[in-house]
């Protein structure tokens, strides 16, 4: 199993409690939650802890671009002389809430790494003596009970994040920003077009995640993952922006059923020749975390229209 990414927590009590005094912005905030841009506790609340990052920088665009973020919240983070656009309000108040983060913690990155005896760099007086196995006086760490050294850990590592997560913004800018929302959106609307697509009426769910409708039910054979098949086909990412069509092009195409993304090799396998279906694929089921650029995002769902005209011989 892969593990987590490091999470850096920004304290956004601030933040939220001047959006919630702007008209609708409790119910701008829960909808933002509900799409996954906002973190919520177990209660159900938007919490005051969000996680740094590109889904945090999305709903501040938003609220900005809603009126709901005020230029004073981040204004004097911004620090730029222009005019206060949504994009250069989302960074200000952004980086407002990471620097008030950091600002908040009662110690210094110096002070938690000697508290936890952090063994000092190759290249200093003490890391030579160390380098050379030379005694060292006793680390101060062994003196924290356990809890608190676990806190002094955390609280570490929360500061480098957060200084990691400030030095990407200012070399972003507002634009970073714009891009991390626009990637974010399409994720929701991908969202959102999968649970439309499992809704549909004769959907069909395969345990990978595939979700297949037929528009016309073929009645020739299905393709194996053996053989070759000639179809026409058109792919949309979630905002219904065409990306790939055979039809546009006037000629269908031909191509190993394994040749293709997993999504296809097995949609393929469940349609008969004469047949049309629709397809709704996950990201891993396509193009990933990556995704194909310049056309296919990092994590999209696609949707295909697919026709399968016909099966050319097996392949061995």
């Amino acid at each position: 199993m892969t593990a987590p990414p490091d999470l850096a927590l920004v304290d956004c009590a601030e933040l939220l409690e001047d959006v919630r005094r702007a008209d609708g912005g409790a119910a701008r905030l829960d909808a933002l939650a509900e799409d996954g841009l906002l973190m919520r506790e177990g209660d159900g609340r938007v919490s005051r802890w969000q996680s740094a990052g590109a889904p945090l920088q999305a709903a501040l665009l938003s609220l900005a671009e809603a009126g709901a973020l005020s230029t004073a919240e981040a204004g004097a983070a911004a620090g730029a002389c222009q005019a206060p656009g949504s994009g250069w309000l989302a960074w200000g108040a952004y980086k407002k809430a990471l620097s008030t983060t950091l600002n908040g913690y009662s110690t210094s990155v110096a002070q938690d790494r000697e508290a936890l005896g952090t063994a000092p760099a190759l290249g200093s007086a003490a890391g030579a003596t160390a380098a050379a196995g030379q005694e060292q006086a006793p680390s101060r760490a062994l003196a924290l009970p356990p809890r608190a050294r676990l806190a002094c850990e955390f609280r570490l590592s929360q500061k480098v994040l957060l200084n990691q997560a400030l030095a990407a913004n200012e070399a972003a800018g507002s634009a970073g920003i714009r891009e991390a929302a626009a990637r974010l959106r399409l994720q929701v609307q991908g969202a959102r077009v999968y649970e439309a697509a499992l809704a549909e009426e004769g959907a069909i769910v395969t345990g990978s995640g595939l979700v297949l409708v037929h528009e016309v039910e073929g009645t020739g054979a299905s393709p194996s993952t053996t053989d070759e098949v000639t179809v026409h086909y058109e792919g949309e990412t979630a905002d219904g922006v065409v990306f790939d069509s055979s039809y546009e092009r006037g000629k269908p195409m031909s191509f190993a059923v394994t040749g293709v993304i997993g999504g296809w090799t097995e949609g393929l396998q469940l349609m008969k020749v004469g047949g049309k279906a629709r397809l709704t694929i996950p990201s891993h089921l396509g193009y990933g975390d990556k995704g194909s650029p310049p056309k296919i995002p990092p994590k999209a769902t696609l949707t295909f229209t697919v026709e399968l005209l016909g099966i050319k011989d097996a392949l061995y």
